[in-house]
């Protein structure tokens, strides 16, 4: 089982718009179909710049998990974007690493970068 938060925020400090995607569960074959059913039709249609993927609560991904992350990170480059990852678990870091995304601890500390640098 998958579930999915998607919180849209605009901070006006760093002229930035995020879009933050929160997965708790199985990212795998059986649950991919929720990110191409309810995330990849917010992206096209507000055209996404700043996605962020909080893995804080994801127990588990698999390499239909990582194709559907893979596709999202397409399409946010597509309207020259940035896609980050935080709260990424031990187990989970060695099947991401393929994926070229930066990595974070936190949701705050990319904000933060934010203000360190005017790219993510």
């Amino acid at each position: 089982m998958l579930k999915m938060d998607l919180e849209y925020r605009n901070f006006k400090r760093y002229k930035r718009e995020i879009l933050f995607v929160r997965l708790k569960g199985s990212l795998n074959k059986k649950t991919v179909y929720k990110i191409h059913t309810y995330l990849v039709p917010v992206l096209k249609k507000h055209k996404i710049e700043n996605l962020i993927y909080n893995f804080k609560s994801l127990e588990s991904i698999d390499e239909s998990g990582i194709d559907a992350i893979l596709f999202t990170k397409c399409m946010v480059k597509k309207y020259q974007g940035n896609i980050f990852i935080c709260n990424v678990k031990e187990e989970l870091e060695s099947k991401l690493r393929r994926l070229k995304i930066k990595t974070f601890l936190s949701e705050a500390r990319i904000i933060k970068n934010f203000g360190a640098k005017n790219e993510l």
